[in-house]
């Protein structure tokens, strides 16, 4: 993610002029920064007795504000993350049995896979019910 106007928040999303029938474009985005935080906050773990009490990382998730921010970039880069395996289903699957082949790879070896595989970019029409994972 790359530092927003709120600091580290999520990255703005682009609707390139797509928006539900009944907002305008900003009311779509709120409706989509809501649901990725719906997402964001359900991967989360979100005990007190998990694992996070007198962690650091325990004072910013009690911060309201910054966890809505941690539950928003969370759910984005969920979302981003489901929608660009489902756009490259067959190559991540190649990635996955060349992995399990060798058992590990990196540097070169991992590179080379991953350049030939030629993934690309999901494109995402966040109107459409399809692209949102089922939690």
């Amino acid at each position: 993610m790359m530092v927003g106007t709120s600091g580290m928040g999520p990255q703005r999303i682009d609707l390139s002029g797509v928006k539900f029938a009944d907002e305008n474009e900003e009311e779509t985005r709120e409706r989509l920064m809501k649901r990725f935080e719906h997402i964001g906050l359900q991967l989360m773990n979100r005990t007190q007795a998990g694992g996070l009490y007198g962690n650091p990382v325990d004072s910013v998730l009690r911060d309201q504000y910054k966890r809505r921010l941690v539950g928003q970039i969370l759910g984005q880069a969920y979302v981003i993350a489901e929608n660009f395996i489902r756009t490259n289903k067959d190559a991540v699957e190649r990635i996955a049995e060349a992995v399990i082949q060798k058992e590990e790879l990196y540097g070169n070896d991992l590179m080379a896979l991953l350049e030939k595989q030629q993934l690309r970019r999901a494109e995402v029409d966040w109107s459409k019910e399809d692209v949102w994972p089922q939690m």
